[in-house]
């Protein structure tokens, strides 16, 4: 949020956002994009509208789970990349919605590569030629 007039900034908040962080958002220079709601959370299809209404045409998304679950039963999936490495992250691990074993459907494998330890794998809707 520091650098939002440097570098832009942009939030999607339903019209149910607490107007005093909103606010302090857009002091600081974020762009706060109205976004519609369903069920307490913003529909994901308008909001790549709207973002493709400003000229974004690629959008990486990285939010955990639940976003990417949310993504995934919209079919708005295009792309996946997976990181593996060898540390678990908390005592469980991180939950995640999908694996190498079960990605995103629809998807196939495009490419893997090592980095010493750790695992790249990327998915896409079509291998490429």
């Amino acid at each position: 949020m520091r650098t939002a007039r440097q570098t832009p900034v942009l939030v999607a908040a339903g019209h149910e956002g607490p107007a005093d962080r909103l606010d302090a958002l857009r002091d600081a220079g974020v762009v706060i994009l109205a976004a519609e709601t369903v069920d307490g959370r913003v529909a994901l299809p308008e909001l790549l509208d709207d973002l493709a209404q400003r000229g974004v045409a690629t959008l990486f998304v990285e939010g955990g789970a639940q976003v990417a679950q949310a993504f995934a039963d919209e079919g708005l999936i295009d792309r996946f990349c997976l990181f593996t490495g060898q540390a678990t992250i908390g005592a469980d691990g991180v939950p995640a919605p999908f694996t190498a074993l079960a990605p995103p459907p629809g998807l196939v494998k495009f490419d893997e590569r090592r980095f010493g330890d750790d695992k790249y794998e990327e998915w896409t809707c079509s291998p490429a030629s």
